[in-house]
C-alpha cells in the first residue's frame, strides 16, 4: 500500500495569513479557536504566525515592514522569503469573507495530523507481547484521542478515522481472552475481554453462581487461568459441582455417590477434560471483606490469571461504612 499524504493545505494557510494581515481584529478569533503556529504545516507559516502574534501582544500594528522586523528578531527572515514574500502575501486576498472558512480548514487538517500521529504513536503497542496490561493501554491511548474537541465543522471525518482505527484495532490486534462458549452472550460482548466488568443480577435462587460457575468452566476449558472467590458455597461444593457438570450426572447422585458402571465409564471418558479445570480455577472461600478479594485479585494477576468471578458482592464485608449496599457494590465493581 502506498504511503498516504499527510492532509495539509498550503494555500487556506496562506490565505489565512493574508487576512489577518489585512484585518488585524481577526486575532481574537484565532485565539478564542486556540490556534497555535504549530496547527500550520509549512515551516514559513508558522514563523510568520508566531510573529503577527508576537506584534498583537505588543500592541503593535501588522505590516509586511513590522511583521519582517519581527522575523528578522527571529533570525528567519531569510528562510521565509524575505520582505517581498511578505508585501506577496499581504495582497494575496482581495478581502477577508474567506477568512472562517480558511481557519476551519487549518484547525481541521491539523487535527487530522495529530490524530496520524497519535495513531502511529499508538499501533506498536498492539505488537507488544511482553506487556500483560497492554490490551488496557491500547484503549486508555485510544480513547484519550475523544477528549478532542471536534465541533469544527469537519470534526465528524476526525471521528470517523477514530471508529475506523478502533475497528481495525479490534479486527487485527485486539482478541477478546476467550470466547464464553454461550452463543447469545458471544454475540454481545464478543467474549471475555480485559477491563470488562460484568455485575449478574437476579433474584434469589435463579442459578446466578451456577451461570457463573459454568462460564469459569468454559474459559478454564480454553487453557485461560480463573479465580472464583465464593461466599455463598464452599470449595468442597463447587469442586462437586464442577464434576457433575463435566461428567453429565446431577450433584445429588455425585453427592450420594450413587454411581452405575455406566457412570463411571463416563468418568473415565471425560477425566482428560478435568485437567485444564483443575491446573486453571482457583477458589477461594473464606475471604469475606473485599479489601481482602482486591489483594489476592492483584496477587493473582501477577501469575497471570485473567478472569475473576466474585460470588456474591451483597456478601461482602467493607471496613468502611457506607450508606447502603448499592455504594458498596459500586466501590467493588
Amino acid at each position: 500500500m502506498p504511503e498516504l499524504e499527510i492532509p495539509y493545505n498550503s494555500e487556506a494557510e496562506r490565505g489565512l495569513l493574508s487576512c489577518i494581515m489585512i484585518d488585524s481584529t481577526l486575532i481574537p478569533e484565532c485565539i478564542s479557536r486556540k490556534l497555535k503556529s504549530s496547527d500550520f504545516y509549512n515551516k514559513n507559516a508558522q514563523y510568520i504566525y508566531e510573529a503577527i502574534m508576537a506584534l498583537y501582544y505588543k500592541n503593535m500594528s501588522i505590516t509586511p515592514v513590522t511583521i519582517s522586523d519581527e522575523l528578522q528578531t527571529m533570525k528567519v527572515l531569510e528562510s521565509c522569503g524575505g520582505i517581498d514574500a511578505l508585501y506577496t502575501l499581504n495582497i494575496l486576498e482581495l478581502s477577508t469573507s474567506p477568512f472562517t472558512d480558511y481557519l476551519n480548514i487549518v484547525i481541521a487538517r491539523s487535527k487530522q495530523r495529530q490524530f496520524i500521529r497519535e495513531i502511529k504513536r499508538i499501533l506498536p503497542m498492539a505488537y507488544d507481547t511482553s506487556s500483560d496490561d497492554v490490551m488496557s493501554k491500547l484503549r486508555v491511548a485510544t480513547h484519550s484521542l475523544l477528549n478532542w474537541d471536534l465541533s469544527d465543522s469537519r470534526g465528524w471525518q476526525i471521528g470517523k478515522a477514530y471508529d475506523k482505527l478502533i475497528e481495525t484495532l479490534k479486527a487485527g490486534w485486539l482478541k477478546p481472552i476467550c470466547n464464553t462458549w454461550l452463543d447469545a452472550l458471544d454475540y454481545y460482548t464478543k467474549g471475555f475481554w480485559e477491563t470488562a466488568v460484568w455485575v449478574v443480577g437476579a433474584r434469589s435462587w435463579h442459578w446466578k453462581s451456577t451461570f457463573c460457575l459454568n462460564l469459569l468452566i468454559n474459559a478454564c476449558l480454553q487453557w485461560v487461568k480463573c479465580c472464583m472467590f465464593s461466599l455463598e458455597v464452599n470449595e468442597q461444593e463447587i469442586s462437586e459441582k464442577i464434576m457433575s457438570n463435566i461428567w453429565g450426572i446431577p450433584s445429588q447422585a455425585y453427592n450420594a455417590q450413587a454411581v452405575d458402571e455406566s457412570i463411571i465409564k463416563r468418568i473415565e471418558e471425560i477425566e482428560p477434560k478435568v485437567k485444564p479445570i483443575k491446573e486453571n480455577l482457583y477458589v477461594y472461600d473464606k475471604l469475606n471483606r473485599y479489601e481482602d478479594i482486591v489483594s489476592q485479585i492483584y496477587a493473582l494477576a501477577w501469575q497471570w490469571v485473567k478472569i475473576f468471578c466474585v460470588d456474591h458482592l451483597l456478601l461482602v464485608k467493607s471496613t468502611e461504612k457506607r450508606q447502603n449496599k448499592a455504594n458498596e457494590i459500586w466501590d467493588i465493581v
